[in-house]
């Protein structure tokens, strides 16, 4: 609301001296009120707004539903032969709360096998039959040592050495279990005991023998006597080859130690020449050059002489230029030989022209993409002279969407952000549920939110209990409840009809046997609760 300045005025007549003026109304200083966070088994609450000045709300909070917790599995543990396990249980994997105790199982016992013994043997000791559980390994009945039975001792007979076998010593084993007690020893082999057997010379036709050697106790030969073939010792007796112009002889063979010729030395007949061409070289452009010649391969004497040929002069091709660019020098046509490549009228250089520079347009940035600067590049090759510079886009200028808070049968809408230059939805306004109507009980007509009528549901009254029993000669009264809300109805019971001794003795009978079918049914409910 808005206020009013000091104002005068005459305490007598009532004339206004100075007027009030009106002074407008300040608004709503607006502050958050803070929500809470729904809990496993709690609601919670979203956040608020309200005047810090005058404590209006400007934003009800809403109740957020409790979340429910969240299973997880309890892991449990096998029970062995001699510890207890547990089964698997439940908790909530947020606050922790235990929604399925863990149970104990009992330890299991061990399973017994029997384990084997082993007979005492000469050497090795036994061990009595004992056992263990089949599950965990555990010993139960503890195996016993035999002690070992000890040797029977024999005697192993050796042989003597002779010259070329090792012999053995006597030796001891066990004759039960063939365990050796005392080992036999080699006795090395005595060798042979050797004589020479005297061999023969050999001469130039006559085989010869070499000396032997034999065993003076077994006679067995140890070094074979070789036969001995001299022969003849040949020499060669040199030959000379053969030239062009000049004839030769062969090798020959004769015996150095008694002479003989083995083989005879014959004539070789001169080669002749073997001719051979010497290359001769072309004539280029400023150089004579030279026909063929001949001459022998063996002795370098020439058959035919080389003979001299002119020079040919250059043959003149164009060399093509090349223009000038922007960045690159150009070059003139020039001249050269087609043959041997020399250049007869040189290139001359052209001077590169420069760049002609154009603007390449930039472009602005917006709230999500960026901009580029002005540019420059050459019209003629496209080549940047002047880089575009990146612009960074601005990004959004936030703005609220205001929501709308739910009632018992619309939707409401959360508060959403948008960029206020482009329009971009930057946060996305949330549906809150309708809340339904609230109503203190099915017949109840009017909703405790908003005051919606409705037509409520029929009563829900139960059986009637009687408050007064009839008699001959006074009615009766009874009454029953609505289970919804409470409400309270009663009816009168008409008073009873004048009866004969014989109907009061049976409706007797009939209530004490009503009775005692009660008193069973409850004897046979409270056995099976027992039982079960």
């Amino acid at each position: 609301e808005g206020g009013l300045t000091e104002g005068k005025e005459c305490s007598v007549c009532g004339e206004i001296l100075v007027a009030q003026e009106a002074i407008p109304a300040k608004g709503h200083t607006e502050v958050a009120v803070n929500g809470k966070e729904a809990t496993c088994t709690e609601g919670g609450l979203t956040e608020g707004k309200e005047c810090s000045v005058c404590g209006e709300i400007l934003v009800a909070q809403e109740a957020i539903p409790a979340k429910g917790h969240t299973e997880v599995a309890v892991n449990g543990k096998e029970a062995t032969c001699t510890e207890g396990g547990l089964t698997e249980g439940k908790e909530c994997s947020v606050c922790g709360e235990v929604l399925e105790a863990q149970e104990a199982i009992p330890a299991k016992g061990h399973t017994e096998v029997k384990v084997n013994g082993r007979e005492a043997t000469c050497a090795q000791a036994g061990l009595t039959e004992g056992k263990q559980c089949s599950v965990c390994g555990a010993v139960t009945v503890e195996q016993q040592t035999i002690p070992a039975k000890a040797h029977t001792e024999i005697t192993v007979t050796g042989k003597p050495a002779t010259c070329t076998e090792e012999g053995l010593t006597d030796g001891k084993k066990c004759s039960v279990c063939n365990a050796v007690i005392s080992a036999q020893k080699i006795i090395p082999a005595k060798g042979h005991v050797e004589i020479t057997v005297e061999g023969k010379a050999a001469t130039c036709t006559e085989p010869g023998l070499t000396d032997g050697k034999k065993c003076s106790v077994c006679n067995t030969v140890t070094v074979e006597q070789q036969v001995i073939s001299v022969g003849h010792t040949e020499v060669t007796v040199e030959g000379k080859q053969a030239t062009c112009t000049e004839t030769g002889l062969t090798d020959g063979k004769q015996c150095s130690v008694c002479g003989e010729v083995l083989e005879a030395q014959e004539a070789i007949p001169a080669k002749g020449h073997t001719e051979e061409t010497v290359a001769g070289k072309a004539a280029t452009c400023t150089e004579t050059g030279l026909t063929d010649g001949k001459r022998c391969s063996v002795c370098g004497e020439i058959t035919a002489v080389q003979e001299a040929i002119p020079a040919k002069g250059h043959t003149e091709e164009t060399v093509a230029g090349k223009a000038a660019t922007c960045t690159e020098t150009g070059l003139t046509d020039g001249k050269r030989c087609s043959v041997c490549g020399v250049v007869t009228v040189a290139q001359q250089t052209i001077a590169a022209k420069g760049h002609t520079e154009e603007t390449v347009a930039g472009k602005a940035a917006t709230c999500t993409e960026s901009g580029l600067t002005d540019g420059k590049k050459c019209s003629v090759c496209g080549v940047v002279t002047v880089a575009q510079q990146t612009i960074a886009a601005k990004g959004h200028t936030e703005e609220t969407v205001a929501g709308k808070a739910a009632t018992c049968t619309e939707t409401g809408l959360t508060d959403g952000k948008k960029s206020s230059v482009c329009g971009e939805i930057t946060e996305e306004q949330q549906t809150v549920d309708a809340k339904g109507h609230v109503y203190d009980n099915g017949c109840d007509s009017d909703c405790n939110e908003c005051g919606d009528v409705r037509t409520p549901d029929a009563h829900k009254y139960g059986d009637w209990t009687v408050v007064r029993q009839a008699t001959e000669e006074e009615a009766g009264e009874q009454k029953r409840e609505c289970s919804e809300c409470g409400n309270t109805e009663t009816s009168v019971i008409p008073v009873l009809e004048p009866e004969t001794n014989v109907a009061r003795i049976v409706i007797i009978i009939l209530i004490v046997i009503a009775v005692a079918a009660a008193v069973v049914a409850v004897i046979v409910v409270v056995k099976k609760k027992k039982n079960s």
